[in-house]
């Protein structure tokens, strides 16, 4: 296009040439290397002009496309959630139910009841994976909405739960108050799913949890040990991705907690294993505390 029109600012030039009264062929030359040079400049400009019109209306339809893609896919991920929820789910606790009810029956036969705690047991595990993936489905199809979160108080809850869950587990704990991250709801299962991990796969004969956090700089430092067998370092590599690991023996879990510390601006690791337990630490940006009023308070920092 820019050519075009340097061809045609010369060739109007040529026919002014040619009618005008000019006696001399070298100011007629010095007129057309003029018309030439003015044409290209001014073709190579308008047709610079254009191309970046062009590609800012390709641009914008790229964009466009990108947004209804992510909508597209934004409605499917809220649609698989709720398949999960209200079908998967009820499923599978119905399944659990019945086989727990069936397990209170003292008549049972051994080889009964070992095939109905077979049956409880994965019903269980498949509950735990779905609410998992829910998690996950949370956590990918929005954005996230973090505000000031009281660490503390969930810590308390989550080991709380976990003496409930697991009564032969030997729990400690050092955990200061009022230790504010910025997250969102989802940040308990963050630490459910570490707790767990570290109960679910240590088979000491007396099973002990150690918590701490401890505020390093403008960040909260949660460490999470126990005196489990340690992780084979085949695993290292891989043990917080997703893909491979999923069948793996920690399953979702590991990759879930990396999912939702990412979202938070911080980060998970495997900071100690071996024979005598593993130590997990997790860090999380501190943030500003809330007061009553819902303003934040300076002084939690």
């Amino acid at each position: 296009m820019g050519l075009r029109r340097a061809a045609f600012f010369f060739f109007i030039n040529s026919i002014m040439m040619a009618i005008s009264s000019f006696d001399t062929f070298a100011l007629r030359v010095s007129w057309g290397r003029w018309a030439a040079s003015v044409g290209g400049t001014t073709g190579l400009l308008v047709g610079y002009i254009e191309a970046r019109a062009i590609q800012r209306e390709l641009e914008a339809q790229r964009a466009a496309i990108r947004a209804e893609e992510a909508e597209n896919q934004r409605q499917w991920l809220d649609y698989l959630n709720g398949v999960l929820r209200h079908e998967v789910l009820n499923t599978a606790n119905v399944i659990v139910g019945y086989a727990s009810l069936l397990l209170e029956d003292e008549s049972l036969d051994d080889a009964t009841r070992a095939q109905l705690e077979t049956i409880h047991r994965q019903g269980k595990d498949m509950t735990k994976v779905i609410r998992d993936v829910q998690v996950l489905l949370d956590a990918t199809s929005d954005v996230a909405q973090l505000d000031p979160t009281n660490l503390s108080e969930i810590l308390d809850a989550e080991l709380d739960q976990l003496r409930d869950t697991y009564e032969s587990v030997t729990v400690e704990a050092s955990i200061p108050d009022d230790v504010f991250v910025l997250a969102d709801e989802l940040l308990p299962r963050t630490f459910s799913n570490l707790l767990r991990n570290a109960v679910e796969h240590n088979d000491a004969d007396s099973p002990e949890v150690r918590l701490s956090v401890e505020r390093v700089g403008d960040s909260a430092v949660v460490r999470v040990a126990d005196n489990g067998p340690g992780i084979p370092a085949n695993q290292h590599t891989t043990l917080f991705e997703r893909g491979d690991n999923t069948g793996a023996k920690h399953g979702l879990g590991l990759y879930l907690v990396r999912t939702l510390v990412e979202r938070y601006g911080g980060s998970v690791e495997l900071a100690e294993t071996g024979p005598d337990g593993s130590v997990f630490t997790v860090e999380l940006p501190i943030a500003e505390s809330a007061t009553a009023d819902g303003h934040a308070d300076d002084s939690a920092k």
